[in-house]
């Protein structure tokens, strides 16, 4: 017989949110699993081919989707603004700002896109 153990919680432990990194790696995972290709732009030290550029583009055969990594208290910056608006322009679509993998779920269930099909 297998005796039950109670887990304490402890009000010591202290989570620290994900970093900008880690949720970005986390989506990418994601939009490959789906067969998004998906593209970086940003080199190791995490400055963008082009100011303003999103953190990544994921290309699909029905969508491409840029997406902007955001956590914590960041915010949207101008140039990043100027890319969107550019973007939204010449394609009628939009760059998609994502705090995790939840809301890039939650958005291609909205679009009701399936990248593989």
């Amino acid at each position: 017989m297998v005796k039950a153990i109670r887990v304490r919680s402890r009000p010591d432990v202290i989570e620290t949110p994900p970093t900008h990194n880690q949720v970005l790696r986390d989506i990418v995972q994601y939009l490959e699993y789906l067969g998004f290709v998906v593209v970086k732009t940003h080199d190791e030290r995490n400055r963008p081919a082009k100011a303003g550029t999103p953190d990544l583009i994921a290309i699909g055969r029905k969508l491409t989707l840029p997406v902007e990594v955001k956590v914590g208290e960041d915010i949207i910056r101008p140039k990043q603004l100027e890319w969107a608006r550019a973007y939204t322009e010449r394609t009628a679509r939009h760059v998609f700002y994502a705090r995790s993998v939840l809301d890039v779920q939650n958005y291609l269930n909205y679009l009701g896109t399936v990248a593989w099909k």
